[in-house]
């Protein structure tokens, strides 16, 4: 049952996240370099959004309605969660809208005044999603929520691909919010959820220990997200030209695409990783090996992608997006540094240092936003290719040196 469940995982994932990046492609094909560049802010928008206003909640029923078999308390939960979400999206909407409409920064495309707000719509929809789909990980319906995920993902990319080309950026806003209420609908009906038996339960409250699990959880997704998406929201408050600013947005969507590789072998590989942690010294050999290979296979799908990336978008891109090439060779070594450290965080998850992971994050998003902010200033967009190397450089050192200090410290144990 678990190789089933980790194999229907893998594909959802990796289906959904392969058809994320590859709407921007696809989009880039028909629309400017300016649009792609707004693209990419909206969805930095949306899912920084998603991830402040799920509050962690999506992680904390995920714990929460993994160890209780009564339906109805389960239901009870996902109504109080889905509740409180609902009132920190309209707070984050209502921050941002105001933030857009009072702000003194010179937004040199006033249809993103109007369209960003409307795209908002997509964040409580958003974390409704990820409610359900944690809900059904929860009682073990991983085929379900993965066959979800994929038809919701395939339809989205259709729906969006078709308004964004007859509406241009209005009618990609448009394909978004329809696209994710399309996707709560969906996802509403695999939970069966009744919101009217859920409010009648007798236990509403939150369970203890949810909300402090939950901050942290938030926190950390928190981090990983900005990291993720924190550059280019960096970029667009220094004013960088929209059209370089575009090539770097379609380099930033092809790395999160190849990034999927390795979220999708992380995914794979942690559990027999977790379930190895009474053997210290058994584990350190499995990750080592298993890290090393991840690192090699990161290489090669990166100098694979940059010389395909370096061949194929002159053919189909023509005269637009020529610097997104060169940019995108220099992500790609930022792909390889956050690959060969991604393991790390495994380990320290297996021994319940999820913390750490939370702290690790947050060094080197801040050093990557530091960095960023500096070398923007002297070097334009490719400071912040450097910034994401620093980034990389430090997420690396950091997970792989405090997991080994982890694997040492229950080795020592063990021997005593």
């Amino acid at each position: 049952m678990l190789k089933g469940a980790i194999a229907s995982t893998f594909a959802a994932n990796f289906v959904t996240n392969l058809l994320a990046s590859g709407s921007v492609l696809v989009l880039a094909i028909f629309l400017q370099e300016t649009d792609i560049a707004q693209v990419r802010l909206i969805q930095a928008y949306i899912i920084i959004g998603i991830t402040i206003a799920s509050l962690g909640f999506t992680t904390g029923v995920l714990k929460y309605c993994a160890a209780s078999d009564k339906q109805i308390d389960n239901w009870a939960l996902l109504n109080k969660t889905i509740i409180l979400t609902s009132y920190a999206s309209l707070g984050y909407i209502a921050v941002v809208s105001v933030a857009i409409f009072t702000t003194t920064t010179n937004w040199d495309d006033p249809r993103l005044i109007v369209l960003l707000p409307l795209a908002l719509i997509s964040v409580p929809l958003g974390v409704v999603v990820e409610l359900f789909r944690n809900f059904l990980y929860a009682k073990n319906q991983f085929a379900t929520a993965a066959s979800a995920q994929i038809f919701v993902r395939i339809w989205t990319f259709a729906i969006t691909i078709t308004l964004a080309y007859a509406y241009a950026l209005s009618g990609y806003v448009a394909g978004t919010v329809i696209s994710f209420l399309f996707g709560a609908l969906r996802f509403a009906r695999e939970v069966s959820f009744k919101f009217r038996e859920a409010g009648t339960a007798p236990h509403t409250e939150l369970p203890s220990g949810f909300l402090k699990f939950s901050a942290f959880a938030m926190l950390g997704n928190l981090f990983v997200i900005a990291g993720s998406y924190g550059d280019i929201l960096l970029l667009d408050s220094l004013d960088i030209d929209r059209n370089i600013l575009g090539a770097y947005a379609l380099a930033s969507a092809l790395a999160g695409g190849i990034m999927v590789i390795t979220t999708s072998i992380q995914t794979v590989i942690s559990p027999d990783m977790i379930r190895s942690v009474a053997s210290p010294d058994r584990l350190k050999k499995a990750f080592i090996r298993a890290q090393v290979r991840l690192a090699i296979l990161s290489i090669g799908v990166a100098v694979c992608t940059i010389f395909f990336v370096a061949f194929v978008f002159p053919i189909i891109y023509v005269d637009k997006y020529r610097l997104t090439p060169e940019l995108f060779a220099g992500l790609c070594i930022n792909y390889v540094l956050v690959s060969c450290g991604t393991l790390g965080g495994s380990v320290l998850i297996g021994y319940g240092k999820t913390s750490i992971n939370t702290i690790i994050a947050g060094s080197a998003l801040i050093a990557g936003f530091i960095c960023g902010y500096l070398l923007v200033l002297e070097f334009a967009v490719w400071g912040m290719v450097w910034a994401k190397l620093i980034y990389g450089l430090v997420f690396v050192l950091l997970s792989n040196s405090l997991a080994l200090k982890q694997l040492r410290t229950q080795s020592n144990k063990e021997f005593k």
